[in-house]
């Protein structure tokens, strides 16, 4: 999915007659990549997969010789976090460690994440780690696994109040609609609130914008 997005960003670059030729195997590959995600089978796995190696070789000359593509930073969105003198508090050993965040949070700089963990796995290692006294978790839409994280946070018996989750929207094509997947994702997760949360992958600006505005409402 990274390599997806990266590559919409790379082709939105070209002259319009040049897009046209990469825009529908591009789209076909996307969806096969989205319908993995919606539907995690070996069978969906092998069409993302096929048909994704057969655009990256058909594009592999082009990719090899083109000019790296800067993305400038909107400024139309969001405000720069200022920069204080921030200092992290080390007292009480590593998994204590934290840092004082713009907004008046601490965030425990050492963090546990989920990434390929999935089912009872994703559930086990997670409660192992908060039992272990980690307390800031990191997980993602991607993942597919904030349900099992959930559950582990439940059956931990940590207050809420004592960490500090984080997860992320990850597929673009809901960044327009991203209301509704963060609050299944707060449903998965079985909180009422996030300390951090995030957009996983590149998408358009305008869906972007659309995102961030989001967030801030």
């Amino acid at each position: 999915r990274y390599a997806i997005n990266n590559l919409r960003l790379a082709i939105a670059s070209l002259p319009a007659e040049d897009q046209a030729q990469a825009v529908a195997p591009l789209q076909q590959v996307g969806a096969l990549v989205n319908g993995f995600f919606a539907q995690p089978t070996a069978e969906t796995f092998k069409l993302a997969v096929e048909h994704a190696l057969q655009l990256f070789t058909a594009l592999k000359g082009w990719l090899l010789s083109a000019s790296p593509v800067e993305v400038q930073p909107n400024s139309l969105v969001g405000q720069p976090a200022s920069a204080p003198d921030v200092s992290a508090s080390l007292s009480g050993g590593i998994l204590k460690a934290a840092v004082q965040l713009d907004d008046g949070h601490r965030m425990p700089l050492l963090g546990f994440g989920t990434w390929q963990l999935i089912g009872n796995q994703a559930y086990e290692a997670t409660l192992t780690a908060l039992r272990a006294g980690y307390r800031h978790l990191d997980t993602a839409q991607a993942y597919m696994n904030e349900l099992e994280v959930g559950r582990a946070i439940k059956d931990s018996g940590v207050p809420r109040t004592e960490m500090f989750l984080a997860t992320k929207i990850s597929d673009p094509g809901e960044y327009r609609s991203l209301k509704a997947r963060f609050d299944s994702q707060l449903a998965a997760l079985g909180v009422d609130y996030l300390d951090l949360y995030m957009l996983h992958s590149p998408a358009d600006r305008e869906s972007m914008e659309a995102a961030w505005r989001s967030m801030e409402a």
